[in-house]
């Protein structure tokens, strides 16, 4: 199984209206409330019926937290519950959501729009605890100026972000063209009010709220008036947890040509211990700074744990370009360095196809170590590096660890210019070895090709 960050906010909301328009299957969703106390499980749906089935559950004393996988073998995503949680309430929704807000005091959820069709079901709902709605609204109900939406094939493109104020008993919506509804939490009732709510939204005590509002500054088109000041002044604000500031650095990068991001995450290198921060360093560095202030933070990241997401953080460096692509080659190269954290590297290098690349899985297969020449070849992940081959070919001269993987590569990637290679290999393999089998395979293929 693959663990999947379930993420908050605006950020998510965007990533899975992206997929409803493009038409993804839906995929099982997990919503936990900000106290932890209760959560909502969203899915499977039903093809036959178009009902999504719902979940409400509580937390037991010591279980694990509720988490999404994906399985490595079919791709598919579901949610896994600790047996020690309490099943709450199940039922099924005629609509399927596109996302929702799990509240803390009560196990009731807020539902928001229609997944595959933003904008032509029920915008937003109240999902009590006992599984029925208690009262909805279509997007007809906010009367909002409809010629400032963009339009798709299945979707009115009508929002920037929304949050749940429990504290106020508000649900506050952010429409395109800076048009800005509360909604009464108990009651549904809708008022038409200014954006300066938005900005006071940082001062919530709600986490999970002020990292809406810092994703919608980033990501909204027309963004609230003054938002720079007092973002700029939320990221220095040092009473604000680390992840937060980060997000603020991210949402203002690209507005603020100050140095005061930039120092923040250097300073976070020393948080790297807090999940979050490691987050915000493989989400946002990237995006946020030049090339090779960026390849700085994140080698930092996967240097200090290679054990986390090191994959995704090497190919994120990769995707960097040349800086990336050196950092990697001296990760890779360094034997006094984990196999765990070379293997990695190795990875980005393979994932990027890079020709630069194949100096360093040419110094990695000669290893003395024959497991770690064979978990070397398997970073390439699949792909091809146009010089590797000769590379690989020409180290079968010299005897070494790893002639069967390096064999076995060859003959996956067949060309005339590894048989001789190949065949100096085979002059020295003990009869019946694996590497003996390996090198006749691959010399099969490769002389096809003559």
């Amino acid at each position: 199984m693959k663990f999947l960050v379930v993420a908050g906010g605006c950020l998510a909301l965007v990533c899975a209206a992206a997929r409803a328009d493009s038409w993804s299957p839906y995929e099982p969703s997990l919503d936990v409330a900000e106290n932890e106390k209760h959560f909502l499980v969203l899915g499977p749906y039903d093809y036959e019926t178009h009902r999504t089935a719902f979940a409400f559950h509580a937390r037991g004393v010591g279980t694990k937290p509720p988490r999404v996988v994906e399985s490595e073998r079919t791709e598919e995503a579901s949610v896994v519950v600790d047996p020690g949680d309490r099943l709450i309430r199940k039922g099924t929704l005629e609509q399927t959501p596109l996302g929702a807000w799990m509240l803390s005091a009560t196990p009731r959820a807020v539902l928001f729009e229609e997944y595959g069709s933003i904008g032509s079901g029920t915008t937003l709902a109240l999902l009590g605890s006992d599984g029925k709605v208690k009262w909805r609204h279509a997007l007809a109900d906010f009367k909002f100026d409809m010629k400032k939406f963009r339009r798709s094939t299945s979707s009115i493109w009508w929002y920037d972000g929304w949050w749940v104020d429990e504290a106020r008993g508000r649900i506050v919506i952010a429409a395109k063209g800076r048009q800005v509804r509360e909604v009464e939490l108990e009651t549904g009732k809708i008022h038409d009010v200014g954006e300066s709510v938005l900005l006071d939204a940082l001062n919530s005590s709600s986490i999970r709220v002020r990292r809406s509002v810092l994703a919608l500054c980033h990501l909204a088109d027309e963004k609230p008036k003054g938002w720079v000041k007092r973002v700029v002044a939320f990221r220095d604000d040092t009473r604000q947890p680390i992840a937060l500031r980060l997000e603020a650095a991210w949402a203002v990068r690209a507005e603020v040509d100050d140095p005061g991001s930039l120092a923040l995450y250097r300073k976070a290198k020393e948080r790297l211990a807090d999940q979050e921060v490691r987050e915000c360093f493989l989400w946002y560095a990237p995006s946020s700074f030049a090339a090779e202030d960026s390849v700085a933070l994140l080698a930092a990241l996967l240097r200090a744990h290679p054990d986390w997401r090191a994959r995704d953080v090497a190919a994120t460096i990769a995707g960097l370009g040349g800086p990336g692509i050196d950092e990697l080659d001296e990760i890779a190269c360094d034997d006094k360095l984990s196999s765990q954290l070379r293997l990695a590297a190795l990875f980005g290098l393979g994932n990027s196809r890079s020709e630069y690349g194949s100096a360093a899985f040419a110094f990695a297969v000669r290893d003395t170590n024959e497991k770690f020449v064979a978990a070397a070849l398997k970073q390439l992940d699949g792909q091809v590096i146009p010089p590797l081959d000769r590379a690989l070919a020409k180290s079968l001269f010299h005897a070494g660890a790893g002639d069967a993987a390096i064999a076995k590569y060859l003959g996956e990637h067949p060309s005339e210019s590894s048989i001789a290679g190949l065949e100096a290999a085979a002059k020295r393999a003990k009869p019946d070895s694996d590497a003996h089998a390996a090198i006749a395979a691959a010399l099969k293929n490769c002389r096809k090709y003559r």
